[in-house]
C-alpha cells in the first residue's frame, strides 16, 4: 500500500512539473503557428498586387477591436471598395490580442509595384506570453521581429 501511495506522489510532482511547460509549448507553437499565417497573408496579397492578379490591387485589412480579433485578405484599392468575392477571413484564437501602429489598420499594396503607404508594425499577443511583431515597409517588404 505504501508503495502505491509513493508511485500516485512522484507522478503529481511529475504533473506538476510538466503541466505548466506543456501549456507553454503549446502557446508558443500557437504563436509561432498564427504569425505565420499572417505573414503568408500579408505577403500573398503583396504578391497578387505585384502580379497584378486579376488586373487589381489587394491587401490586408485588421480588424484587432472584435473579438476574437480577425484579418481578412482582399482585392481592390481598399478594405471599403474591395470585391467581397475575394475575401478570405482568417479568425485568430480568443486568447490573442492583434494591434497595429497603422492608420485605419488597412494594408493596401499597389497594382504593380506593390509599393504601400500602410508602414508600420502589427503586434500578435497571446495571453501572458511575450508578443511577436511584424514590420511592413514602404517597399512592401515584411519582416518578423
Amino acid at each position: 500500500m505504501v508503495e502505491v501511495l509513493v508511485v500516485i506522489g512522484i507522478f503529481l510532482v511529475l504533473g506538476a512539473v510538466v503541466l505548466p511547460v506543456a501549456g507553454n509549448f503549446y502557446t508558443s507553437s500557437s504563436l509561432e503557428q498564427e504569425s505565420n499565417n499572417l505573414v503568408t497573408g500579408l505577403r500573398s496579397a503583396h504578391t497578387r498586387s505585384l502580379a497584378r492578379f486579376n488586373n487589381s490591387a489587394h491587401g490586408v485589412f485588421l480588424e484587432p477591436a472584435v473579438v476574437p480579433p480577425r484579418y481578412t485578405l482582399y482585392q481592390g484599392v481598399n478594405y471599403a471598395g474591395r470585391q467581397t468575392a475575394y475575401d478570405v477571413v482568417t479568425i485568430l484564437p480568443p486568447s490573442f490580442t492583434l494591434s497595429t501602429t497603422i492608420a485605419g489598420a488597412d494594408i493596401r499594396f499597389s497594382a504593380g509595384p506593390a509599393l504601400t503607404l500602410d508602414v508600420g508594425t502589427i503586434t500578435l499577443t497571446p495571453s501572458g506570453q511575450a508578443p511577436r511583431v511584424i514590420s511592413i515597409n514602404k517597399f512592401g517588404g515584411i519582416y518578423e521581429n
